[in-house]
């Protein structure tokens, strides 16, 4: 199996931040702390992976690894900010395509973890043009599980191509004008260790938002027969045949 460690890919959780109570921050929080990336990674992708609060690969100038411990699985944290929030007796959906197995698998999990603290979630998996009318138009109440990508190059990229993370219209509902000008100055920022400060700054704000919650990788994986040597992907998501060769 060939897995691409240079993937901009990852699974992620939308919340619709238009709808009460989830338009209060500390809810979105509690959301964050209420899911059990581990047991995901573990369980569901088998071991394939790590456990990240940030979009970033390693190689991305983004990449804050030592804030991807932000929100450890914490279920009294979690019913500690709902309480502060007013929003006891919570009830969402949980929307996904009914084709993304490992959706559905992280869905069940999330339900089973939020009973424990009295939210209700309830899973909608939608054929596929129907969950893009409802993550396109904000329709759904609740959260949205789902994959992106864009996260593995140039990291202010991620916030113009990805419908997830754009600051003037995303799947989130979200808009906020010092995001968006943490964007603007990324952007427009020539050097490399000063645009390193204005991502770190950003990323404080993407955990402390939690408008989107990235939950682990999502690389390309490749299986081959063990004869098969030498394939390795671009840091653009394809593969790289130039250097494959058989065995015996």
């Amino acid at each position: 199996m060939v897995v691409n460690d240079l993937s901009g890919q990852y699974y992620l959780i939308a919340v619709n931040t238009t709808v009460a109570p989830a338009d209060n921050k500390m809810v979105r929080q509690a959301l964050n702390y209420a899911i059990d990336r581990k047991r995901f990674v573990d369980s569901v992708l088998l071991g394939i992976g790590d456990v990240r609060d940030l979009p970033w690969p390693p190689q991305a100038p983004a990449s804050e690894p030592a804030k991807n411990a932000t929100y450890a699985f914490d279920l009294d944290k979690a019913k500690s900010l709902l309480a502060q929030a007013g929003a006891a007796n919570l009830d969402l959906e949980c929307i996904y395509t009914a084709t993304n197995g490992e959706a559905a698998s992280l869905g069940q999990i999330y339900q089973a973890d939020l009973a424990k603290i009295g939210v209700k979630i309830t899973l909608k998996p939608l054929e596929n043009l129907a969950w893009r009318d409802q993550t396109d138009n904000i329709k759904y109440r609740g959260v949205n599980i789902s994959g992106s990508g864009f996260a593995g190059i140039e990291s202010a990229s991620l916030f113009t191509l990805s419908r997830y993370w754009n600051p003037q219209v995303n799947a989130s509902g979200f808009k906020n004008d010092q995001y968006a000008q943490l964007i603007t100055q990324a952007a427009g920022e020539p050097d490399l260790a000063k645009r390193k400060q204005i991502y770190s700054m950003m990323n404080d704000f993407l955990l402390d938002q939690s408008f989107v919650i990235p939950l682990a990788p999502q690389p390309p994986t490749v299986v081959t027969t063990a004869n098969v040597h030498g394939i390795r992907h671009t840091i653009h998501e394809a593969l790289y045949y130039t250097d494959t060769w058989l065995g015996a």
